[in-house]
């Protein structure tokens, strides 16, 4: 009994091992996730920097623009190139932390994952198993210890080799001594006492277990309504600025509005893009925990 309940014991701490596990690998690939839309962004904000500082330049050999509007689209394309670098950097590190992790390249998705509703844990949950493994095998070994009554038999060997003085031969001497306990020693008492310690243990430990995974249910689900909210708002933002954005181009184009305008407004939508990138990748890592 005692032999199974370890073996059950120790799957259930694998068990959760993997679970620990899994739940690194899922941070660090959403961390390259959210890297890589960062990367994104900052790909397509360069490319949008470069058509601007091309057409300023033209319109400044026209001599339609002054050339501080040149040096401002200059300096536009110059800060997005950095960033891009940057972003590249970071994406380059992450890709790096999870082949040395997995072995593997990092994949564009998770491939079995898939975005759940965060449920009460129950007695199938991997830490739960862990701990009630855990206190069964020590209910199991003090169990034993109960049954054991008295302490072990005691068999002794004695071996003798003398002789009274040099002239004599030597003579050869062996001795058996059998101990048997009759009743519990204390060493039995001391075995019995450590088993149920073992258990009160186990039991503490099998309660806060309990507790720690209700909460981080609780906190789940905070996170995911909070990701759910956060994100409605970066998209209403987002929409905002696209649209003024779309106006201060035309405007620009018509020469109604200046080039320092028309950076201000690439800049809101610039950075309202980032943060609905975030949110997103913050909901859909809250999703699948």
């Amino acid at each position: 009994m005692e032999a199974e309940r370890a073996v059950t014991e120790l799957a259930a701490r694998r068990a959760a091992l993997r679970l620990q596990i899994a739940g690194e690998l899922r941070a660090l690939w959403w961390s390259l996730a959210q890297a890589r839309q960062q990367m994104a962004l900052a790909q397509r904000r360069e490319q949008t920097a470069g058509t601007l500082l091309a057409d300023v330049q033209r319109r400044l050999r026209e001599g339609e623009v002054a050339r501080l509007d040149a040096n401002l689209a200059h300096n536009e394309h110059l800060l997005a190139q950095a960033d891009l670098a940057e972003a590249q950097a970071v994406v380059r590190v992450g890709e790096q932390n999870y082949r040395v992790l997995t072995g593997q390249d990092a994949p564009s998705m998770l491939g079995d994952e898939v975005a759940t509703s965060v449920a009460e844990p129950d007695a199938t949950h991997p830490v739960l198993q862990a701990a009630s493994s855990a206190l069964q095998l020590a209910q199991a070994r003090l169990a034993l210890a109960q049954q054991t009554r008295r302490e072990a038999p005691e068999l002794a060997l004695h071996w003798a080799r003398e002789r009274d003085d040099s002239a004599s031969a030597y003579t050869h001497a062996v001795g058996i001594k059998l101990t048997l306990p009759f009743s519990s020693g204390a060493q039995v008492r001391q075995d019995g006492f450590a088993a149920q310690a073992e258990v009160d243990q186990a039991e503490a430990e099998l309660v806060v277990t309990r507790q720690r995974v209700a909460q981080d249910v609780q906190r789940e689900r905070a996170e995911l309504q909070q990701a759910r909210t956060q994100l409605a708002r970066a998209l209403t933002r987002r929409d905002l600025t696209a649209d003024t954005l779309r106006l201060t181009e035309k405007s620009y184009a018509l020469g109604e509005s200046d080039c320092p305008s028309l950076l201000s407004a690439r800049a809101s939508a610039w950075e309202s893009g980032t943060a609905v990138q975030r949110q997103r990748v913050a909901e859909a890592a809250a999703s699948h925990d």
